[in-house]
C-alpha cells in the first residue's frame, strides 16, 4: 500500500498547453512575495511572480491589494519560454508607480500530480525501480521489503539508494557479503530493521571493516563456508588492542592469529583470546595485569612468554596459583589471599602444595582461607600450615571439625591465632588425662562449638569447673572425673553441684572444711551414692 499527497513542485511547465494568468498591479510592498508560494522557472525563482492555489486564494490576494488586474494568456511551446523571459526583463520596472505580479495557477506549475510517500515489494522490484517510476513519488519515500530472511549486503544498500527516506525490512535477519558491502549496508541510517541483523562475511576481511560491521549489530557474526573450512575465519588480523577487542567481541567461530601491537589491558586481551582459537603474539609481554583470577586465565590462556607481573585481586584457589605459575614468569600477587579446601593447600607427610609455597615466598602477607565444611582436619596440620605463613594468617570459614589434644588445639587456635570461628573443636585427650578446665573454656572462646571425647581428668578451682560446666557449647562426657584445686574452706553447695554433672569422682584433695547448711549436706549425700568424693 502507498501514501500519497498533492505535489507543489511550483515548476512551471514549458511545454503545456496554453493556459490563463493574472498580473496584478499593485502600489510597490502593497502585497509581500514572501507570503505567497513562489513560481520556479528553469530551477530559479521567477522574479513578481507567485503561484494561487484555487480561486478563494486568489480571491483572498486580488482584494488585499485593491490594484489594477489584468488577465492574460500564456503561450504554449516556445512562445512560453519567451514569454517569461521577456517577464523576467520587465517585471522589475513599475507603471504609473505599480509594480506587477504574475499569478499562476497551481495546475500551470504542477499542481495536478499526484507524490507516492511510500513503496511497498520486494528487494528485487524496488531495486528495478527506474528514474521515469520515482517521478511520482517524493524524494523521501519510505520503502518496505518483505524479503527474509537473508538478503545481500548490495541488495539493501541499492533498495537505500532509491530514496532519502527509511527503508524497512523486518524479515531480514541475516545480511551476506563482503565485509566492505556488509559495512556499508549497516552503517546507512536510511536501512532502519537491521541493529540486530546476523552477519555472513563471503570475502576475505580487514580489522577495520570487522571492527566497524561489530560496532552497528548485536547479532551473531559467521563466515562463509566457501573461504574454507571454517570460511573466513582463518584471516590473521594485526592491530592495536582496543581495534582488535572491537572487532573480535563476542565472535564464536573466529580462528585467525592475532598480533598485539601496542600494549594491552586486561579487558581487552580477555575479549581477544576469547574472541578467537588462533595464537595471540604480543608486541610487549611485560604488561602487569590487576584482576580476578578467571579473568587473568582467560585473558592469558594460551598466550607463550608472558612475563608481566600479575596481581590477582579475588580469593584464588591452589588450582587457579597453578594455573596462573604456568602463564607468566613474572610475580603473582594475591591481594585477597588463597581460599581452597585444606587438603588442596596441606597434604600430610608432603607439607604444603608446591605452588602454594611459591606463593608464600613471593607474598609472605598471604591470607589463606580453610573452605572445608565437614569432616575433620588435624589441629598439628593446620599448625604448620600457618607456620608456613607466619606473616599471613589462615582462617577456617566452614564448620568443620578440628581435632587434637588440648594442646594441639591450644597451640593452633590461640598461639598460633587461627581464625576458627565457625568450626568445631574435638578434644582427644585419652582417658584420665589432666586437662585445665579454663583451658578448654579458653578453647570454647574460638569456636562454635567443643566436644570432649574421651573421660579426661577435669581440673582447676571451683569457679573454672562450674564455668566450663555452665557453658552450653562444650560437650563433655557423662564419667570425667574433677580434681579440685581449691584449699581451705569450701561449700557444700559448690561440691554438689560439680558432682551433679558427672558420673565420675570429684576429688578435692586440699580442702581442710566443707561448710554449709544440714539441708545442703543432705543434698549433697544424695550425690555420695554414685560419686567417690575424697577429702585431704
Amino acid at each position: 500500500m502507498s501514501e500519497s499527497r498533492p505535489k507543489i513542485t511550483n515548476e512551471i511547465d514549458l511545454n503545456g498547453d496554453m493556459f490563463d494568468a493574472i498580473i496584478l498591479s499593485a502600489v510597490k510592498n502593497l502585497i509581500s512575495e514572501d507570503a505567497l508560494e513562489p513560481v520556479l522557472y528553469r530551477g530559479t525563482a521567477l522574479n513578481r511572480a507567485c503561484v494561487y492555489k484555487d480561486q478563494a486564494e486568489l480571491a483572498r490576494i486580488v482584494g488585499a491589494s485593491a490594484a489594477h488586474i489584468e488577465k492574460i494568456s500564456i503561450p504554449a511551446g516556445k512562445a512560453r519560454d519567451a514569454f517569461l523571459k521577456k517577464w523576467v526583463k520587465a517585471a522589475g520596472k513599475n507603471k504609473n508607480g505599480l509594480m506587477p505580479l504574475l499569478l499562476l495557477p497551481l495546475a500551470a506549475c504542477g499542481g495536478g500530480e499526484t507524490v507516492v510517500e511510500s513503496y511497498e515489494s520486494t528487494i528485487a522490484s524496488a531495486i528495478a525501480l527506474t528514474t521515469s517510476d520515482l517521478t511520482k513519488y517524493s524524494s523521501s519515500f519510505s520503502i518496505t521489503v518483505s524479503d527474509g530472511p537473508s538478503a545481500s549486503a548490495a541488495d539493501l544498500t541499492a533498495v537505500a539508494g532509491k530514496t532519502s527516506g527509511k527503508v524497512t525490512s523486518v524479515n531480514v535477519t541475516e545480511v551476506t557479503g563482503p565485509a566492505e558491502d556488509v559495512k556499508v549496508t549497516l552503517e546507512n541510517a536510511q536501512l532502519v530493521s537491521l541493529d540486530a541483523a546476523n552477519v555472513s562475511i563471503t570475502q576475505p576481511h580487514n580489522l577495520a571493516d570487522l571492527k566497524a560491521i561489530n560496532k552497528v549489530t548485536t547479532g551473531t557474526i559467521t563466515f562463509d563456508a566457501s573461504g574454507g573450512n571454517s570460511g573466513y575465519a582463518y584471516i590473521d588480523l594485526s592491530g592495536i588492542s582496543a581495534d582488535l577487542a572491537a572487532a573480535l567481541d563476542s565472535l564464536l567461530t573466529y580462528s585467525g592469529d592475532i598480533m598485539i601491537t601496542d600494549a594491552h589491558t586486561l579487558d581487552e586481551l580477555k575479549v581477544i583470546n576469547k574472541g578467537t582459537s588462533g595464537e595471540i603474539t604480543l608486541s610487549d609481554g611485560t604488561v602487569d595485569l590487576n584482576g580476578t583470577a578467571e579473568d587473568i586465565l582467560a585473558a592469558l590462556d594460551g598466550v607463550s612468554g608472558y612475563s608481566g607481573n600479575i596481581t590477582i585481586a579475588d580469593a584464588a584457589t591452589v588450582a587457579d596459583i597453578e594455573a596462573i605459575a604456568q602463564l607468566t614468569t613474572g610475580t603473582a600477587t594475591f591481594t585477597a589471599g588463597v581460599k581452597d579446601a585444606f587438603a588442596n593447600l596441606y597434604t600430610a607427610g608432603s607439607g604444603l602444595h608446591a605452588d602454594l609455597t611459591k606463593v608464600l615466598a613471593d607474598d609472605t602477607d598471604v591470607k589463606i582461607e580453610v573452605t572445608d565444611t565437614t569432616g575433620s582436619l588435624d589441629a598439628v596440620e593446620l599448625s604448620a600450615l600457618i607456620a608456613s605463613n607466619s606473616i599471613g594468617s589462615v582462617t577456617l570459614s566452614g564448620a568443620v571439625t578440628i581435632s587434637g589434644s588440648e594442646a594441639q588445639l591450644k597451640k593452633a587456635m590461640i598461639a598460633d591465632g587461627i581464625v576458627t570461628s565457625s568450626a568445631k573443636a574435638s578434644v582427644i585427650d585419652g582417658a584420665q588425662t589432666e586437662v585445665a578446665a579454663s583451658a578448654i573454656s579458653a578453647l570454647a572462646d574460638k569456636v562454635a562449638s567443643v566436644e570432649v571425647a574421651n573421660a579426661i581428668d577435669l581440673t582447676g578451682s571451683i569457679s573454672d569447673v562450674k564455668a566450663l560446666q555452665g557453658l552450653s557449647k562444650v560437650l563433655l562426657p557423662s564419667n570425667y572425673t574433677v580434681e579440685l584445686s581449691d584449699t581451705g574452706v569450701v561449700t557444700v553447695t559448690d561440691l554438689s553441684d560439680i558432682a551433679g554433672k558427672t558420673s565420675g569422682a570429684v576429688l578435692v584433695p586440699n580442702v581442710t572444711t566443707v561448710s554449709g547448711s544440714a539441708i545442703e549436706f543432705n543434698a549433697l549425700g544424695g550425690v555420695l551414692d554414685s560419686v567417690s568424693f575424697s577429702t585431704g
